[in-house]
């Protein structure tokens, strides 16, 4: 599948569980599914996984991974209000 998206990718996929080094906190998983969420969330996902890949992949292209910063927001200083 991703070697339709990037043609020339050298990606490999074991069948063991997936490794992480110790500084990564996450769990070891198998294949993954969204039953769960779609059961007890309502979740409909809305792309196909090939579809949204190859949207991710066009994102990274143009450089729109990132999101845009938010906007400065204003504070005004408090003073000590006695009443």
């Amino acid at each position: 599948m991703i070697a339709e998206i990037i043609p020339g990718a050298d990606i490999t996929v074991g069948a063991d569980l997936m490794k992480y080094s110790p500084e990564v906190f996450a769990p070891q998983k198998g294949a993954l599914n969204i039953d769960r969420a779609r059961h007890e969330l309502g979740y409909r996902p809305q792309y196909a996984l090939f579809e949204g890949l190859k949207k991710y992949m066009e994102l990274l292209q143009k450089g729109r991974w990132r999101k845009k910063p938010a906007p400065e927001r204003r504070t005004r200083k408090r003073g000590n209000r006695r009443g």
